[in-house]
């Protein structure tokens, strides 16, 4: 996940905090953008997104949440296959 176009797991403070709060993390989106994904993604989007929660969290997301909500049929279909 990027955050201004930098990778949240460039500030391992910050995903140390998050870790310590012992809370259900999953992935809200790439870029974090108004309705990222009522827009087409493909497979290598989503990918990147998922490397970042990795390298910050030590493991990949097995939730998903698109931003406000928003997500198109197709996106939707692709987030359940990962």
């Amino acid at each position: 996940m990027l955050f201004q176009n930098k990778s949240i797991s460039e500030d391992k403070d910050w995903c140390e905090y998050i870790l310590s709060l012992n809370k259900t993390l999953a992935i809200h989106g790439v870029y974090h953008t108004y309705k990222e994904f009522e827009i087409g993604r493909d497979e290598e989007y989503l990918r990147e997104g998922m490397k970042i929660f990795y390298d910050c969290f030590g493991f990949y997301p097995k939730e998903f949440k698109a931003p406000q909500l928003a997500i198109n049929h197709a996106n939707k279909k692709l987030v359940k296959k990962r």
